[in-house]
């Protein structure tokens, strides 16, 4: 397909910032610095003391146009216009934190699930909406690539769907300039891709009834992607390479724990996530998630087989050198070990003490599961740090979100950048190191 010349979006953030919308948006769209008050449900006791929730500090952006577009985008929230490409649907990363708790080393993010995070599957992201061309019923993935043409029924899918838990899913996309909340969690059911792979005796690959062509290593899962609209912002004319498919190999897929979903939250999968059947690949970007998948076919590599579109497409946002048109050339989109800080919390004791705590949430990397963080503090304009916390995390559900918090006693005021860094050298963290979740907050 020929592709038209579009701009990009991060190109289209920036600008946006840096060409007068803040005359347009208005200060008050600006002002992050208010702290509410909240009550205190559960105190704590520090060396003898009580001390009680007393405020919750906002986490702003540390560029202006990142705050200006995210709040243009919060005027958004959780609202549909219309079908098509590039849609976003916004949830606070604030609730994945409960603000005001003592510990969170007990508060068990798989238990909460359904009552805290995602209670509506609307309160999923959704980068792409139903295209408005799927008007009929997906009834079948056509196979291609097998010993014979062969077709596999949803139904049969939806017959063998089983639990899968809690696994997180993230945007490519996930960027200071959508607040870094393209990002949620669900419980799943659905049929894993090692599940529907079996072996006979006599050694031949089979992918549900169908027999794969002995030589086959990888597949391409296409889905429904079809649209009249491709344009999610039609001020500047950003729009979406129209298809939906990635390649891998099938030990790729097995590795990563992949699965047919069916199920988001008990619930059927809504129209906008994928209905009736979604790819999910746990520890890589959503954009190899694809949604209403209707084809998948069986290959062996050659040395010159092209990337899909949507490979291309996502190249600057999943850790590619330039824009790969050669899938040997082509790395696997992982989510690598990421956090970024969802809160800062302010308690005090009856005597007017004061101590401080940042909540955060860290995610991806699914082979690490202990990692270590170093949480530091210093002054907008300065190189020095001027608090430096280190955290130990025990073990987690390297699929889904945990949180971590620090707390202190000196005395800070003004705003600060928050970074965060791993500790084990072994870790790949390149998001970590080039400070993309870096946040500001204000201390007072």
């Amino acid at each position: 397909m020929k592709k038209n010349k579009k701009l990009s979006r991060r190109l289209v953030m920036k600008l946006a910032g840096l060409t007068g919308l803040s005359v347009l948006v208005g200060r008050n769209f600006i002002d992050f610095h208010a702290s509410r008050k909240i009550a205190s449900s559960i105190p704590t006791f520090f060396k003898g003391e009580k001390f009680s929730f007393a405020s919750l500090a906002k986490i702003k952006e540390y560029k202006i146009s990142a705050r200006i577009v995210t709040k243009l985008a919060n005027l958004k929230s959780k609202i549909k216009y219309d079908k098509g490409h590039n849609t976003r649907m916004y949830s606070a990363l604030e609730e994945y934190v409960p603000i005001g708790k003592t510990s969170t080393s007990d508060w068990l993010i798989d238990n909460n699930i359904p009552n805290i995070l995602n209670e509506n599957t609307e309160n999923f992201y959704i980068r792409t909406e139903k295209p408005n061309q799927l008007n009929h019923s997906i009834d079948e993935i056509v196979l291609e690539g097998t010993t014979q043409s062969s077709k596999l029924l949803i139904s049969s899918i939806i017959d063998k769907q089983k639990p899968i838990g809690s696994v997180m899913m993230e945007c490519a996309g996930n960027d200071r300039y959508a607040g870094f909340r393209l990002m949620s969690v669900a419980n799943w059911d659905g049929v894993t891709v090692e599940e529907l792979f079996r072996e006979d005796k006599e050694g031949n690959s089979f992918f549900g009834l169908a027999k794969i062509h002995p030589n086959a290593t990888h597949v391409v899962i296409e889905g429904f992607d079809e649209s009249t609209n491709t344009k999610w912002n039609r001020l500047f004319g950003v729009e979406s390479t129209p298809g939906a498919s990635w390649i891998f190999s099938i030990e790729e897929l097995k590795k990563q724990k992949a699965f047919f979903a069916t199920k988001m939250n008990s619930q059927e999968l809504t129209e906008d996530h994928g209905y009736p059947v979604r790819l999910v690949v746990p520890g890589y970007y959503g954009c190899a998630s694809i949604k209403w998948v209707n084809r998948i076919k069986f290959f062996k590599p050659h040395t010159n087989l092209a990337t899909e579109d949507q490979m291309q497409e996502f190249s600057d946002r999943t850790g590619q050198d330039g824009v790969p048109k050669l899938f040997k050339d082509h790395k696997p989109p992982h989510i690598h070990l990421s956090s970024t800080l969802v809160a800062a919390e302010k308690w005090q004791s009856d005597s007017g003490k004061v101590r401080y705590k940042l909540n955060g949430l860290i995610w991806g990397g699914i082979h690490h599961e202990n990692p270590r963080l170093k949480i530091t503090l210093r002054k907008r304009g300065s190189k020095r740090i001027v608090l430096s916390k280190e955290v130990t995390l025990g073990p987690r559900n390297p699929l889904s979100f945990q949180h971590w918090e620090v707390w202190w006693d000196e005395p800070l005021r003004g705003n600060f950048l928050v970074d965060i860094e791993c500790l084990d050298e072994d870790i790949f963290t390149p998001r970590l190191d080039a400070h993309h979740y870096r946040r500001i907050v204000k201390i007072s």
